[in-house]
């Protein structure tokens, strides 16, 4: 049975600890988990093809939301939880 305590939030920093049969998982984020249901979502980005150059640097963050198609980057919307770091990292504001 595995089980989800949060333990702490201490210096902006959230610690939970994840327990299953025994053994011990400890997660430290600066912010919630987007997948948690308290947690209020942004609304999902979108990629301007235009603007957009197929320099993949949104790609290097490991988003699940976020996939090249004809050399251009598309973002999930049922993915895309709003955070906005894959914006920051664009140098051509296409996000």
């Amino acid at each position: 049975m595995t089980k989800s305590i949060l333990l702490s939030y201490h210096h902006n920093h959230f610690i939970i600890i994840i327990s299953n049969n025994f053994r011990l998982s400890v997660i430290i984020s600066r912010r919630p988990c987007a997948l948690l249901k308290y947690v209020k979502h942004k609304p999902s980005l979108k990629v301007d093809s235009e603007k957009c150059k197929g320099c993949k640097m949104c790609m290097k963050l490991g988003c699940p939301a976020i996939s090249i198609k004809d050399g251009k980057a598309v973002i999930d919307h049922t993915q895309c939880v709003g955070c906005g770091i894959c914006q920051e990292m664009c140098k051509f504001d296409a996000i």
